[in-house]
């Protein structure tokens, strides 16, 4: 079985041979774009599919009225999310 330990161990690290810049153009960059460059349209999918299957999981919950506030607010996050 694997466990943590405290010993160390002989790493040999390549050194960095490369030149320190950005590899990207950032002319006529606004915000959104540098938000992009971090946070993918997969990322967003899967906060929206994980969101969705959160609501449904609390609409289901029988302690929770489907006329919620919380639950409509959420449902339409989603929707809004999806674009539908």
């Amino acid at each position: 079985m694997f466990g943590w330990t405290r010993d160390h161990l002989d790493v040999n690290i390549a050194p960095f041979t490369g030149e320190a810049k950005l590899n990207i153009d950032l002319q006529n960059f606004e915000p959104l774009d540098f938000f992009k460059l971090f946070i993918n349209d997969g990322f967003i999918d899967e906060l929206v599919t994980q969101t969705y299957k959160y609501v449904e999981t609390l609409v289901n919950n029988e302690g929770i009225k489907e006329n919620s506030r919380t639950i409509n607010e959420g449902i339409s996050y989603v929707y809004y999310c999806n674009g539908t």
